[in-house]
């Protein structure tokens, strides 16, 4: 994977199963949707080693990943 554009478009497609994942409305789904959170961060900071400061295009990808943490996040503490 030397090339940053399959790299964006394999993160936004990890990212995008990690939001759907989480909306299906089923413990071990949402268990799956933390599982691809946490490798699209090693995804993230294999960009960060490999490209430098052009990895933070990765973020843009991102955005419904980091819905995903953060709903997850809410319902463990708010339990």
């Amino acid at each position: 994977m030397k090339s940053l554009r399959s790299l964006f478009i394999i993160s936004t497609v990890v990212s995008v199963a990690s939001c759907v994942a989480l909306f299906r409305i089923n413990s071990g789904l949402m268990m799956t949707g933390l599982l691809l959170a946490a490798g699209w961060i090693l995804l993230l900071i294999y960009a960060f080693l490999e490209f430098g400061k052009r990895g933070l295009w990765l973020l843009l990808g991102g955005l419904p990943l980091f819905y995903v943490v953060w709903l997850c996040l809410a319902i463990v503490w708010s339990c």
